[in-house]
């Protein structure tokens, strides 16, 4: 088997890589660059991302204070490399988000955000199973386990990864009491109706800003699905409530 392993560039990382390099290559699992079967994902909720985009199933291994999906404590990694070379592990599958924007495809793990830019807000129009329009901000749409993040920060729910459905979160909006939905539905249509002077809409993926918005956006709830391997249980919960900072 061939691995990659990731992480964020840190130097207080460097031993625990190291050790993690070693064990790999203990076992007979060969550590490559380019071709790779599996990767193992060493750090945090940033750290996944750069992982879900190589595009291979994953080995979550949790180092610093956030990692909500990450179950693989640092110190029983060389239980997991065991378990690894074995097959004992279940294999869990996460949604994702797909859209078309400016000719390209963009897949979200965890949400797409539009968000206006500058002073004042902007009047969005909303269909996802239902129809609505609000004045606000912004919104969310968020698969389960992006509902821990940016959504939640907003006054979103959190949804378990096991839900089949999409949050779709409202952003600062005026004069509704509603803060967010979980709806089932294959696509979630956002446009912003004219109002007098036209607002500047950011598209963000993943926290990462693409571009503006023009005309309709339609983002799929269906996209092709991330795999990480489990190892161990866990609870995000209990991290998002925990008090340590």
């Amino acid at each position: 088997m061939r691995v990659r392993v990731v992480s964020k560039p840190s130097t207080e990382l460097k031993p625990l890589l190291a050790k993690v390099e070693a064990s790999l290559r203990a076992h007979g699992v060969d550590v490559e660059e380019r071709d790779f079967d599996a990767v193992v994902a060493v750090g945090g909720d940033g750290t996944l991302l750069r992982a879900v985009a190589l595009g291979r199933p994953i080995i979550a291994v949790r180092a610093g204070k956030r990692g909500l999906l990450m179950d693989v404590p640092p110190e029983r990694f060389e239980e997991v490399v065991e378990r690894l070379k074995k097959g004992d592990f279940r294999e869990e599958n996460y949604r994702t988000l797909e859209l078309d924007l400016f000719g390209k495809t963009y897949r979200a793990f965890n949400d797409v955000a539009l968000l206006t830019d500058g002073v004042g807000t902007a009047t969005f129009k909303v269909s996802c199973g239902t129809e609505f329009s609000f004045d606000g901000d912004g919104l969310i749409v968020a698969t389960p386990q992006g509902s821990t993040g940016w959504s939640l920060s907003a006054a979103g729910p959190y949804v378990d990864r096991s839900v089949m459905g999409t949050v779709v979160t409202l952003i600062n909006p005026v004069l509704t009491p509603m803060r967010s939905l979980v709806v089932n539905y294959p696509t979630v249509r956002v446009s912003v109706l004219p109002s007098g002077e036209e607002p500047h809409i950011n598209v963000v993926i993943d926290g990462n800003k693409v571009g503006k918005l023009e005309g309709e956006i339609e983002v799929k709830t269906n996209g092709r699905p991330v795999t990480i391997y489990r190892f161990f249980d866990f609870d995000p919960v209990k991290l998002i409530l925990r008090k340590d900072p």
